[in-house]
């Protein structure tokens, strides 16, 4: 019934505006933004606050502490019972933890303060894109 576009934000000239789809029709609840940071907070609101109002006891959301595609080692070290589930969190957390669209697109800011993980510092590119401070490559992982 819902599903969301990866990056889930759209283009309108040269602003952004989070957009979820549910029954396959596009909604888009807030209003669009000039920045990918600030498009990336919104549309984590848009999942964690309006879909959950709009599907009431059938919203389901991605949560990404607890996904571990592409950490396999880590998996299996918590199937084996080598370390705990709270452990595998945060070293997957620690694999992202220095790419700031991450913590931004999936509402990581407290889990970082509350791990003591420094926030990552970016920067916003002509476009409003977030970019890696030194090297200004695109932390977006979809634009690779």
């Amino acid at each position: 019934r819902y599903n969301c576009m990866r990056r889930g934000y759209s283009f309108e000239g040269v602003r952004l505006k989070p957009v979820i789809c549910i029954d396959g029709i596009s909604k888009s609840p807030y209003d669009s933004v000039f920045t990918e940071n600030d498009a990336c907070c919104l549309q984590n609101e848009l999942e964690q606050v309006w879909l959950k109002e709009q599907l009431g006891d059938s919203w389901y959301m991605f949560d990404f502490k607890k996904y571990r595609r592409g950490s396999e080692d880590i998996l299996d070290l918590e199937r084996t019972g080598v370390i705990s589930e709270e452990e595998a969190i945060y070293r997957h957390i620690l694999r992202y933890a220095d790419n700031a669209w991450y913590m931004l697109r999936y509402g990581l800011e407290q889990y970082y303060k509350d791990n003591h993980i420094p926030i990552p510092k970016y920067s916003l590119d002509s476009d409003g894109f977030m970019v890696h401070s030194i090297t200004g490559k695109r932390l977006c992982p979809f634009y690779k």
